[in-house]
């Protein structure tokens, strides 16, 4: 849920923004752990259906924000001042709606905001994970070196995204060109041979009356099929972007053979390593947890995330919670942080797993960019055999029967 809050920082400024959390009191509860005095809170409105569709086509892409981190890093390494840096940068991105947000962030600092107050103003921008990560460099001084990570992060997670479409762009091109081959061959060709075929009494095989049916499926009921398909698509999107139905696509995600594996370890992946940067960072561990469930992009995840922050709030380990989600969160990674949690350095521990399953995340994309292409195209090859050999077979028939 979306909360809107007004508060007081520990200077006394007055500071309003964005918070999601699982409910009010847990939304108070984050708040007061970043050392703000809470003074409204209440739900943030519904927003409208079209809301993601907008956001969709006005969105500040990726890259986008890496070159800003990037070059901010550069400009505060170079000692100038954080408000000029922004201004300037503002000044050189090409995005009008990163540009529109720097210039307001860069006035707003010059108003007395914090920097991490001003980025919270923007949540569709830049998140709480962004944000926190600011506002814990803030605390401990070390803006310079928190840029520099935000940076190398996004660079990393980018490079992963574009990874996995490569992969998929050529499977995705081979099966949307077969579908418009089906096609043309059932609406265009088959229809003209089955004249030949009625008239000569030729009997067909199983595979070319199923073709011919799909052909006059289309020809007749073509329009009302892509009608009711195109209703249904706005259906399921309307309800995937509600809260439950987020759940339910992000875990239908976590079961698909081969695919989910791979999944669970980007995931394990992002919440390990935002962790020890949060509690690294002196974020308090509970809003730590419930920052990295958020980065993982994964609803399951994030609720996951927030019931564990729950359990520690509570006073229980968070190895001892990681250790009821077994299907989520592997053995090893619970072992890890009993053991960082005895020794006292749960943020290198978490950083450790963060690397261990960084590199299988790498080794197991690398197998399944290989294997995809060849079991895609075999797939396709006898599919469209199948296909000629329903057109080929009943002219075979004919032939004989000539």
């Amino acid at each position: 849920m979306l909360f809107k809050y007004s508060a007081k920082n520990p200077e006394g400024k007055l500071e309003v923004g964005y918070i999601e959390s699982a409910n009010k009191e847990a939304a108070i509860s984050r708040l007061q752990t970043l050392g703000l005095y809470v003074l409204s809170l209440e739900e943030a409105g519904k927003k409208p259906w079209y809301h993601s569709l907008v956001l969709f086509f006005n969105r500040v892409k990726e890259k986008d924000k890496v070159i800003f981190t990037r070059q901010l890093f550069t400009l505060l390494s170079a000692h100038i001042a954080i408000d000029r840096a922004i201004n300037s940068l503002a000044n050189q991105t090409e995005n009008p709606i990163l540009r529109n947000a720097l210039k307001e962030i860069s006035s707003e600092i010059r108003e007395g905001f914090s920097f991490s107050q001003a980025l919270s103003h923007h949540p569709d921008i830049f998140d709480d994970f962004y944000v926190n990560m600011i506002r814990s460099a803030e605390i401990s001084g070390r803006i310079e070196e928190a840029t520099e990570y935000l940076a190398d992060y996004l660079e990393r997670q980018q490079s992963l995204k574009k990874r996995i479409l490569s992969s998929l762009i050529y499977p995705i091109f081979v099966i949307i060109l077969f579908f418009i081959v089906v096609i043309i061959a059932t609406v265009v060709i088959m229809p003209q041979l089955n004249q030949i075929f009625e008239e000569t009494k030729v009997p067909l095989p199983l595979m070319t009356r199923i073709f011919l049916g799909l052909g006059n499926l289309i020809i007749h009921w073509g329009w009302s099929i892509l009608i009711l398909l195109m209703i249904l698509a706005f259906l399921l999107w309307r309800y995937f972007q509600t809260e439950e139905g987020k759940t339910v696509l992000d875990e239908l995600k976590l079961k698909i053979p081969i695919i989910s594996r791979l999944l669970k370890k980007i995931y394990v992946t992002r919440f390990a390593e935002a962790s020890s940067v949060l509690i690294k960072g002196g974020i308090a561990t509970p809003t730590a947890l419930e920052m990295a469930g958020k980065v993982t992009a994964n609803y399951v995840y994030r609720n996951i995330a927030f019931e564990i922050a729950e359990g520690v709030r509570r006073g229980s380990n968070i190895s001892t919670n990681l250790g009821k989600y077994p299907d989520y969160f592997p053995p090893l990674v619970a072992e890890m942080v009993a053991v960082g949690e005895a020794s006292g350095s749960l943020d290198s521990l978490l950083r450790k797993v963060a690397d261990f399953y960084k590199e299988e995340t790498e080794m197991n994309l690398g197998i399944i960019s290989e294997l995809i292409q060849p079991v895609v195209i075999v797939i396709l090859a006898v599919s469209i055999g199948l296909l000629v050999a329903s057109i080929l077979f009943p002219i075979y028939n004919l032939i004989q029967s000539i």
